[in-house]
């Protein structure tokens, strides 16, 4: 096995259609790992006309206790470095995730130490909480900027 080598935050495009922005640092000579992968989501505003791009989690914390996956490169059909916007977009989002992930944790725990039962949480908070981060994404998107 290869000694794993610098992490390089990197734009990929899958054969699946699906671009993510995300750190990566290769494995061996078929393999990449991801880490902190963000989904590049491109929407046309509806007042300039332009083309924006958001960034949303592509593996959300409750599918996967990881923030890293091992990648095929056979699964990789576009590899490029990241631009210098693209990779401060990238922390500045990654960074609001974190923020919008630890208020949902202290939501639940609010809900847990108020006595409710764990049932009654996990159906319930659910909807809040998701509410929650998409009134958070969607300021994100308003206020992210545009990469042309």
């Amino acid at each position: 096995m290869n000694e794993p080598t610098e992490i390089i935050v990197k734009f990929l495009r899958l054969n699946s259609g699906e671009d993510i922005v995300c750190e990566t640092q290769t494995i061996t000579e078929k393999t990449i790992k991801v880490i902190k992968p963000l989904k590049i989501v491109y929407t046309l505003s509806e007042h300039t006309g332009m083309l924006s791009v958001s960034l949303l989690q592509w593996v959300f914390p409750k599918i996967s206790e990881t923030e890293s996956f091992d990648l095929d490169l056979h699964n990789i059909v576009v590899s490029s470095d990241a631009s210098v916007d693209m990779t401060s977009y990238y922390y500045r989002s990654l960074d609001k995730i974190e923020k919008t992930i630890s208020v949902s944790k202290k939501y639940k725990q609010a809900m847990i130490e108020e006595n409710y039962e764990d049932e009654f949480i996990d159906e319930d908070i659910g909807d809040d909480a998701l509410d929650y981060v998409k009134e958070m994404m969607e300021e994100v998107m308003k206020k992210s900027r545009r990469l042309h």
